[in-house]
């Protein structure tokens, strides 16, 4: 691999008309300071002492929206979902980190943290003359190592061990504070626990509805729980009182009384007499319906379409109660027709008892200005887990934490591994390279000890934003772990001190650091090894980037 000369140079390519190029040095510091204030975006939230964001960004409808978030992958989504990232080193990174962001629901944070050290590190053994070469197999070698270290120190996770899981649980959501991780981390485990296959062990966690409101009654159902405005414009007049044992139908598609006999997608009147056989027609369609409906035995009918207001004042006169307009959110009918037993039928002339679902209970409340169906005591495994905050954005944060927290909680138990958490296991892996890296010749032993510096990172960041002299913690942290035998020995962010991690139940599942020391140390790599970057037809001094969305 042909090294340039390390004097920074802008030059003009004759090949390529009005092309600007950064060189060497120059596209390494640009690469650099890109990495570093993506870190910094995050870096302070980092821990269960981070501080949080407010962030000005859009939903999925465009509408306005302010997000305060102490989690990575929220602040990432909310400027994802706003304007976008119009840096283009920037963006790479942080699509070479979805993965955490939407794969494990975790990590991210740690991921970038990790990235901006691998990187910082690199361009420092750069400078110093390494080449690019002995950097790739140095942090190979490193990132190689870690596996065994981690194997050691992690602990067997198994569905039935509650109180282990719910320690897992708390570790998972630091975004949170210390009372409400303690209500809800056994939410988490709970709805875990009822939707766990019993035969392959596999955990589907599209089975699990998060839902919350101000004040509503915290738990875990068996069954879907419908939401939707109380002013809106579904027609049924939902559930007035509670149904036990009920009989459900679903459809999917509105109810076209106009496709009668004689009249088909449009009326037309040609005289008196045909507008006439027309209502007795549709009449008898209504009555038809209703009838059949009324002998099935149905008790609730859910339509995803709003429907006409003459089938429903004829079918609620017949006593069947109708919520129709449940259309949001998309997963919601199927999840009711998985818990019910229900089939979803187009057309509701089809309807017959085979397609009809059951449920034990179905009764409505109003929580907010949204109507809430619980239809719970179903035969399918599909829980919703209702979360109650005190206010409005405090009930949000807390049903994404939660989300989450489901999220990387079954991967845990899927995986069967769960590691030391507070920066035990990246101190860990720090001590295990720097015993190691003796005993590898050249010069990849100077790039696995600059691995090492930066897995330590972690815990510095948690002494910092907790307020404590990062190089105390380290120190005290370099002191306590053997160099034989890994230690789960992390940072205290209440006192300062070191702790036994597990002793303290602070455990998480292996997959949220082993993806981001591999997610970090790929990045790394592959940022390192630009020594050009090309801005056609771009003078990159008024360089400005087009934003993703405006």
């Amino acid at each position: 691999m042909s090294r340039r000369s390390d004097e920074a140079r802008r030059v003009q390519d004759s090949s390529l008309p009005h092309a600007w190029k950064l060189q060497s040095e120059e596209s390494r510091r640009y690469i650099h300071h890109a990495v570093r204030e993506s870190a910094d975006l995050v870096r302070s939230s980092y821990g269960p002492t981070g501080l949080s964001r407010l962030i000005d960004t859009q939903d999925k409808q465009n509408r306005e929206r302010l997000v305060i978030t102490e989690d990575g992958a929220e602040v990432l989504n909310a400027i994802d979902q706003g304007n976008g990232f119009g840096h283009p080193v920037t963006a790479l990174l942080v699509d070479g980190l979805e993965g955490l962001r939407k794969g494990l629901h975790d990590g991210t944070t740690r991921g970038l943290l990790l990235t901006e050290a691998l990187v910082t590190a690199g361009v420092r053994l750069l400078d110093d003359g390494m080449s690019e070469a002995s950097i790739v197999v140095g942090f190979g070698i490193a990132q190689s190592l870690t596996g065994h270290v981690l194997d050691e120190l992690a602990l067997p996770v198994d569905i039935s061990e509650k109180r282990k899981l719910v320690a897992m649980s708390n570790t998972i959501m630091t975004s949170l504070e210390p009372t409400e991780r303690i209500e809800l981390a056994p939410l988490v485990v709970d709805a875990v626990e009822k939707i766990k296959g019993e035969s392959d062990g596999w955990i589907d966690t599209d089975d699990i509805h998060v839902i919350a409101a101000p004040n509503a009654p915290a738990g875990v159902y068996d069954g879907m729980i419908l939401t939707q405005p109380e002013v809106g414009d579904h027609s049924g007049s939902g559930v007035r009182v509670p149904i036990r044992d009920a009989s459900i139908a679903i459809i999917d598609r509105p109810v076209k009384l106009e496709e009668t006999a004689s009249v088909v997608d449009e009326i037309r009147y040609v005289d008196p007499e045909a507008r006439l056989r027309y209502l007795d027609e549709r009449d008898t369609m209504v009555t038809n319906i209703v009838d059949n409906l009324v002998d099935m035995g149905i008790d609730l009918l859910v339509s995803t379409e709003s429907l006409n207001q003459d089938i429903v004042h004829a079918i609620e006169r017949r006593g069947i109660c109708i919520r129709d307009k449940a259309k949001y959110p998309k997963e919601g009918i199927p999840r009711l027709a998985k818990a019910t037993g229900a089939t979803v039928v187009s057309d509701i002339r089809e309807l017959h008892a085979g397609h009809l679902g059951r449920a034990k209970n179905i009764e409505q409340e109003i929580w907010g200005d949204e109507i809430w169906t619980y239809i719970t005591g179903t035969p399918g495994a599909v829980v919703t887990v209702v979360i109650g905050g005190g206010t409005s954005r405090g009930a949000e944060r807390q049903e994404t934490a939660v989300a989450n927290a489901i999220e990387t909680l079954s991967v845990g138990i899927m995986d069967g591994q769960a590691l030391p958490g507070a920066g035990a296991a990246a101190m860990a892996v720090a001590t295990d390279l720097r015993t190691n890296a003796p005993q590898i010749p050249g010069r990849e032993q100077v790039a696995v000890n600059a691995f090492a510096d930066a897995m330590e990172v972690l815990p510095t960041t948690l002494a910092i934003n907790a307020g404590y002299d990062p190089i105390d913690t380290v120190t005290a942290l370099r002191r306590r772990h053997s160099a034989d035998t890994p230690q789960p020995i992390g940072f205290d962010p209440t006192d300062g001190e070191v702790q036994d991690t597990i002793t303290n139940g602070i455990i998480e599942p292996r997959r949220t650091l082993s993806r981001a020391i591999d997610a970090a140390s790929t990045m790394a790599l592959r940022l390192l090894m630009v020594d050009e970057i090309i801005h056609p037809g771009v003078d990159i001094n008024k360089f400005q980037p087009v934003l993703e969305r405006s």
